[in-house]
């Protein structure tokens, strides 16, 4: 079977952010059908270690920066902060 590789990022400014995509990414891994891999530094990455996930430590990066680059390359016809909220909904 072929895995989906997912990477999810974790920044040092929001702990409701990682406990969000951490749990997302427990999901997606019970599944068996997706492998996570997480990028980030600070100390929530403890949290990620904590649940046996494999990743990466990488400089910080900003909200704003996340923002833009989500806004640039992934999805720019959807994302912007007005709709932040609904988003995180659909997560949980």
């Amino acid at each position: 079977m072929t895995k989906i590789k997912v990477l999810a990022a974790v920044h040092g400014e929001s702990s409701t952010h990682t406990v969000r995509i951490l749990e997302i990414a427990k999901k997606l891994r019970e599944t068996g059908e997706f492998e996570v891999l997480f990028s980030g530094k600070g100390h929530y990455m403890n949290l990620v270690k904590g649940a046996g996930f494999d990743y990466v430590e990488t400089p910080a990066i900003s909200l704003d920066e996340v923002e833009n680059l989500l806004k640039i390359k992934f999805a720019p016809s959807i994302y912007h902060k007005g709709n932040i909220e609904a988003l995180f909904q659909v997560e949980e």
